[in-house]
């Protein structure tokens, strides 16, 4: 099984406001909840420090490019998205 982890490196595509797909390419630094909404946080490959959050509603694909290896052995958090 594949695992999203941080400190990944990816690519996310997702649905802009004219319809087309952007793509954002960042370091994976975790999910955050905006109201009842989960969204990734991006930190940016293009301005250290920059972060992007992207609602999980609007990611219409994940590249992983670059997959950090968990190291330490940790309890199943398993997250549904409906």
């Amino acid at each position: 099984m594949v695992e999203l982890t941080i400190g990944s490196k990816c690519r996310v595509y997702t649905y802009a406001d004219d319809g087309k797909v952007k793509e954002n390419v960042g370091i994976f630094s975790g999910i955050i909840n905006i109201g009842e909404d989960s969204a990734l946080v991006l930190e940016m490959e293009e301005v250290e420090g920059k972060y992007r959050i992207i609602p999980v509603s609007a990611v219409t694909a994940i590249d992983i490019i670059e997959l950090k290896k968990v190291e330490e052995k940790r309890e199943d958090k398993t997250t549904y998205f409906t």
